[in-house]
């Protein structure tokens, strides 16, 4: 299903799971044509009716999976059961800031879209009536990690969370780390999602990469390259609540969540010195306690983090080429 419904501006977020949609009839041209693409290698028939493959099952060295374990099962302590969706761990802390940074009264799309707060810009509370999305990805196999700030907001993330059939659920078991079938662990490039301001975001940022990667390795096919990229990578927020645009910088050092995404962050890099990750920290890096000079880890400074550009001309972008062994042209 491809909602009718379109946002404002690709400039209302800073990051990328809740940036707003591009041009709709673009994007759900671009849905079409993926969806219904054929890999010409292997004359797949096996397409499903919703147009998704079935993903093939990978194994992990144990020290691979071992390294999100401590992140994923923090985050399986959190319910799906109603609003305000939040981590047991941070409830006081958030409950005790409820005017300053909290919306505080639980609501849906129309809701939403009758209040006050549909079309306040300067509201940057965080939205607890939406999921939070703290990583997407597989954790446990994905060699590429992008590390963030926190999820931005647009409508689209009501529209998608309460009017889209199935989308909620997806991203329930993204939180899980649940991705049996799944063909694109990243949701964000999954073509099925193309209507999705999430797509739309990461699919701009790393367009110039992807197309990169499948002139060297697809002969091409860019959907291909989709597939490959939503496989190996993976995206963590230091804080995990929507916000229209982050003002909340007080609270880091004492949400629980910030901690257990900075434990992560720091047996990350324990990996990434041994070469089995690539880690670009694209915000907030002396948050995240990520230092310049790591191996493997690109840090990103200045007018870099504002941004936080992808392409191939970025030292993110060039990053995730050599990852690929590529090199440009």
């Amino acid at each position: 299903m491809i909602p009718r419904f379109s946002n404002l501006s690709s400039d209302f977020c800073e990051t990328g799971f809740g940036a707003v949609g591009g041009d709709p009839l673009r994007l759900a041209l671009l849905g079409l044509i993926v969806r219904h693409a054929k890999d010409p290698d292997t004359s797949r028939h096996d397409i499903l009716p919703c147009g998704r493959t079935v993903r093939p099952k990978t194994k992990s060295s144990e020290g691979e999976r071992a390294m999100p374990s401590a992140l994923i099962e923090f985050w399986r302590r959190y319910s799906f059961s109603h609003a305000p969706y939040v981590h047991p761990d941070d409830r006081t802390l958030l409950e005790s800031e409820n005017r300053r940074y909290v919306h505080s009264a639980p609501t849906n799309f129309d809701e939403y879209v009758a209040s006050d707060q549909f079309g306040d810009f300067e509201d940057v509370r965080f939205h607890l009536s939406l999921l939070p999305c703290f990583f997407a990805g597989d954790l446990r196999s994905a060699d590429i990690l992008i590390f963030l700030l926190n999820p931005g907001f647009s409508y689209s993330d009501y529209y998608a969370e309460f009017k889209v059939d199935g989308c909620k659920s997806r991203l329930q078991r993204m939180i899980q780390q649940d991705f049996d079938g799944i063909e694109f662990p990243f949701v964000w490039l999954d073509p099925d999602y193309c209507w999705h301001g999430g797509f739309n975001w990461w699919e701009r940022k790393l367009r110039e990469v992807i197309i990169e990667v499948v002139e060297q390795q697809f002969a091409g096919r860019y959907l291909d390259g989709l597939r490959s990229l939503s496989r190996r990578l993976a995206a963590i927020e230091l804080v995990p609540y929507h916000a229209f645009s982050f003002r909340a910088h007080r609270l880091i050092d004492k949400l629980s969540s910030v901690k257990a995404a900075q434990a992560f962050a720091a047996r990350a890099v324990e990996s990434a010195a041994g070469g089995d990750k690539t880690i670009i920290v694209t915000r907030q890096a002396a948050q995240w306690g990520f230092a310049k000079g790591l191996p493997h880890v690109v840090v990103y400074e200045g007018g870099q983090t504002r941004g936080a550009s992808l392409g191939v001309n970025t030292p993110g972008g060039r990053a995730i080429l050599a990852k690929y062994g590529g090199h440009l042209a």
